[in-house]
């Protein structure tokens, strides 16, 4: 309570005659009989609470996995990489395998997966009926787990085999956007599967599973191939199936269960499937709060956990989450552990092992919901809140429990409370000064923390004002000194982003990150990239005769439309020498189409040129040379640097370029096969370079082909820049 405009003595006596009929009141009110009563009602409304709050976040949790799934069907990324990672797995077909390589995938399963896998499983698993029989499958599981270095758990660190296939550099592409899916969602592993033949052409951590056949393979009869076929037959638009859990081999026999729905491409057309394995961390964690059962009310011995419909758990029992010397200890009896409880220790899972055989299980099967006092699955007895679970494609039931004997500790603790509550009185009277004392050195101790707080940079502290005394005063003194110190902080910051804003102007973002954590000398070399360089012909002898600030002003006007022009198509400029340009695309962003990109921003520019002279009746030239291959880049410099690129791929588009009549782009033989579209080029020459020999090159000349895109462009007006150089 508020006592505004009192001094601080007036407060004290205040609080002290409250604290004395508190005393009163709560002696006189106190009784045996209503307390235990209360404590009863506490107990199973806590248990029905936290009953009801799981099975919430567990329906929660599977709506939102459905919903999750729905939308990552139809995202273009998700059609996109179906469509690439199953023609990329049709043209492993030819692929084969050395005696070497099949040798070591052969030893993968024998001292690796097999060994493992034994420990859960009853008899020897043989590597006859384990080893992949089509080549394909061979061929991906070598260069993707045996050959892959990365420990068991990592082999999702490989971003790209060696073997330089087609489907390696799908694989390049696509695998870090599924890779960050089922870190950010935690999920177990996330599949594309082929929808006809069921091959897995696809899956992030690359189990034994990856790239074997769920129609005919040998996990066909898993939940996972169940899954596959249940998909197949529906085949509706946003129809998600879930399969139970069941024991699944490739993840060493493992409990696992799946999510699954249709891809579907443009034309409405199933392409594949889009599966996710469930972690069972993650639903764990769902029901136990992150193990903080005591914060959610379970105390040292609640728990809440799935049954399915078998009668046995679909989530880990509290005491082995605990560790194994608390699941011992709990479940031994007198005969001590048999082989299942032994078996649940060695594979750290109560799923599907840990039966559930009691009352309150029959009857949430049974579709009830209530509260009953039953023998829990170690044998004690337990005060169980039970109701079953609404999700579609499953029968679970959810129980919390709670031993009776630590839902009796509270009445038994009340009794003793109300003996010695007389007592207590008699000491609280007593401190009472001391305490209020205390509690008026609070809002001291707060500015205190703020002080060192501040001290230590930190300015989010905003300290009450509402007091009407000493300590409000000192508070309102001390908030302005904080506002000040944050407005400095504020300048700094905004300091900060205007450097790094230059620095950006100079390099590309990447190279910027680097130079801000200090790299000295950043060089790298680039395997696959397009140089773009071009000549204006004619535009020296047209800004001779006009002032220098004119003359940088039409160099800017083109400079600043190649420059938008270039942002649009992802191409990069480098630099600007005169009234050349030289660009290049694949360069700080990896881009399968580069060669593409390139030569669509050549042919714009080009429009740009003819839409120029149109302006300003002029005849200006625009000679283009284009080249791909290997570079070398780095920043050059060191107190005024630029980033720049060279090598015989920069060298040979420089040097084309001057063959290419004007406003026309020259190309070489290794741009001109990588495009999709080769329209509108004339027939190939040869010239011979210095240096370089002969080089076969292509002429594209929009007098041949003006397609309805640059038509466009050549109507639209040239944003004329304020900028200066």
């Amino acid at each position: 309570m508020k006592t505004p405009n009192l001094s601080l003595k007036s407060k004290l006596v205040f609080m002290l005659l409250s604290v004395a009929l508190l005393c009163v009141f709560v002696i006189g009110y106190q009784g045996l009989h209503n307390g235990e009563i209360a404590i009863a009602a506490r107990v199973t409304e806590q248990l029905t609470g936290v009953r009801e709050a799981k099975k919430g976040e567990v329906e929660s949790y599977f709506n939102e996995l459905r919903n999750h799934l729905k939308t990552l069907a139809i995202d273009h990324t998700t059609v996109g990489a179906m469509r690439e990672f199953g023609s990329a797995f049709k043209r492993l077909k030819k692929e084969t395998l050395h005696d070497a390589q099949t040798d070591a995938l052969k030893s993968y399963y024998t001292s690796e997966f097999l060994p493992e896998l034994q420990l859960n499983v009853e008899g020897t698993p043989l590597l006859e009926h384990y080893f992949p029989g089509d080549a394909d499958a061979r061929y991906l599981q070598y260069q993707y787990i045996a050959g892959n270095t990365n420990k068991r758990g990592d082999k999702n660190a490989l971003m790209m085999a060696e073997d330089q296939s087609y489907y390696s550099g799908v694989h390049e592409y696509y695998h870090p956007v599924f890779n960050a899916i089922i870190e950010a969602y935690g999920y177990y592993d996330l599949f594309l599967i082929d929808i006809e033949s069921g091959d897995i052409v696809y899956s992030v951590y690359k189990e034994t599973d990856y790239a074997t056949s769920l129609k005919d393979g040998i996990y066909k009869t898993s939940n996972l191939g169940d899954l596959y076929r249940n998909v197949r037959k529906s085949q509706d638009h946003g129809d998600v199936q879930l399969v139970d859990f069941n024991f699944y081999r490739p993840s060493y026999n493992s409990p696992a269960a799946f999510v699954g729905t249709t891809i579907f491409d443009d034309q409405n057309k199933p392409v594949g499937i889009l599966a996710v394995q469930i972690a069972m961390d993650k639903l764990n964690q769902v029901l136990t709060g992150g193990q903080r059962w005591k914060e959610q009310g379970l105390g040292e011995t609640g728990e809440a956990f799935l049954v399915g419909h078998d009668g046995t758990m679909r989530s880990n029992a509290r005491p082995l989450m605990q560790g194994d010397d608390c699941y011992r200890k709990a479940i031994a009896s007198g005969d001590g552990l048999s082989a299942l409880d032994e078996k649940i220790c060695r594979l750290d899972t109560s799923i599907l092992l840990q039966k559930v055989d009691n009352a309150s299980f029959y009857s949430a099967k049974s579709g009830e919901t209530g509260v009953n006092t039953v023998k829990s699955y170690y044998g004690e007895d337990v005060i169980s809140a039970y109701s079953p679970v609404n999700i579609e494609g499953v029968d679970w039931s959810i129980m919390a429990e709670m031993a009776t004997s630590e839902a009796d500790a509270p009445a038994k603790s009340f009794q003793k409370e109300l003996i010695i509550s007389a007592v207590i009185i008699s000491c609280l009277v007593t401190f009472l000064a001391m305490w209020i004392a205390s509690h008026f050195i609070a809002p001291l101790t707060n500015i205190m923390h703020a002080v060192k707080k501040l001290s230590n940079g930190e300015v989010d502290t905003n300290l009450d004002t509402e007091r009407h005394d000493e300590y409000g005063d000192l508070a309102r003194t001390l908030n302005q000194t904080i506002d000040l110190v944050k407005s400095q902080k504020a300048e700094i910051v905004n300091k900060t982003e205007e450097n790094r804003g230059l620095l950006e102007n100079i390099l590309p973002s990447s190279i910027a990150d680097r130079v801000e954590r200090g790299e000295s000398n950043i060089a790298d070399r680039i395997n696959s990239v397009t140089i773009l360089f071009t000549s204006l012909r004619g535009f020296t002898d047209y800004v001779e005769g006009l002032a220098p600030d004119e003359a940088v002003k039409e160099l800017n006007e083109f400079v600043n439309a190649f420059d938008d022009a270039a942002q649009r198509h992802g191409v990069e400029r480098i630099k600007t020498i005169g009234d050349s340009y030289m660009a290049a695309c694949g360069l700080t962003v990896p881009r399968l189409d580069h060669a593409k990109r390139t030569l669509e921003f050549a042919r714009e520019i080009l429009a740009i040129t003819r839409r120029y002279n149109a302006e300003h009746d002029t005849n200006l030239g625009l000679r283009a040379g284009i080249h791909c291959g290997s570079v070398v880049a780095g920043v050059i410099g060191k107190s005024k640097f630029i980033y720049d690129v060279w090598g015989d791929t920069v060298n040979i588009a420089s040097r084309i370029r001057f063959e290419a009549d004007p406003n026309t782009i020259m190309v070489t033989s290794d741009v001109h096969d990588r495009l999709d579209n080769q329209d509108g080029f004339g027939q190939c020459t040869h010239v011979s370079t210095k240096g370089m020999g002969e080089l076969s090159i292509w002429q594209w000349s929009p007098d041949w082909l003006l397609d309805e895109a640059e038509t466009q462009i050549m109507e639209q007006p040239i944003q004329r820049s304020q900028e200066t150089a």
